[in-house]
């Protein structure tokens, strides 16, 4: 796991039980998954300011629970830019 993608493995906060659920293998795909969107942020792909968003929706995709999503993307986001 490269750099970016073991910070945003943290930021899913996967000892939080709601979180731990889903299971380290399918955080570790979805960390992979949140640094290809930030990526892509960074280099001009996508506005810095669609990131939180595309990641919001990432999470909901792979099943993240809903009431942690908006704050682990904005973290993720600010952790970003």
């Amino acid at each position: 796991m490269i750099e970016l993608e073991a910070a945003l493995f943290e930021l899913l906060e996967p000892g939080t039980p709601a979180v731990a659920v889903l299971g380290e293998s399918v955080l570790r795909a979805l960390a992979r998954s949140l640094a290809a969107t930030a990526r892509e942020a960074v280099e001009g792909v996508i506005r810095l300011s669609d990131c939180d968003v595309e990641m919001r929706r990432t999470l909901r995709r792979a099943g993240y629970p809903h009431e942690l999503a908006a704050g682990a993307a904005r973290r993720m986001a600010e952790h970003v830019a």
